[in-house]
């Protein structure tokens, strides 16, 4: 944190393209915050202003306070991205065995390999315009003897 027309050394000296920038666009006051979470840097927040001397009142403390929360935001994201990668995985997984099912109850039906089990399976999710899981949780239920099962395909 520096007023940059304050000439005492500082951080900031270690990227002069960034200090001629600031000062071509009429910043007399930059402050380059580090995002931390658990002692880890995850992103940096740079604070300017066109009046020297604005980056020592109050609104410091209050600018590192938004950075912590800034950081957890930030830390966050990628956990949430994962746990929804993890439930999609999840979900793909119970429909690769109910789908895998159908697959297998069509061979048998029609005398067919698993490609071509699967041929028919993606077809008929096309003709009816039905998801392809539902489908086949259909077609096993109805191989299974329930009411209301889908029809067997084809």
């Amino acid at each position: 944190m520096r007023d940059l027309d304050d000439p005492a050394p500082g951080a900031l000296d270690h990227y002069p393209a960034l200090l001629r920038t600031a000062r071509r666009q009429g910043l007399r006051s930059l402050a380059v915050l580090g995002l931390r979470v658990e002692d880890r840097p995850v992103g940096t927040i740079t604070l300017c202003g066109r009046d020297g001397g604005l980056l020592r009142d109050e609104r410091v403390p209050r600018s590192r306070a938004f950075a912590a929360h800034a950081a957890v935001g930030l830390e966050g994201a990628p956990h949430a991205a994962a746990v929804r990668l993890a439930e999609q995985l999840q979900e793909a997984m119970r429909s690769r065995a109910v789908i895998e099912q159908a697959k297998g109850v069509l061979m048998a039906v029609h005398e067919v390999d698993a490609d071509e089990a699967f041929t028919l399976l993606a077809a008929e999710s096309q003709r009816t315009n039905t998801k392809l899981r539902v489908l086949a949780a259909g077609l096993v239920a109805r191989a299974q003897g329930r009411a209301g099962a889908a029809a067997v395909v084809r």
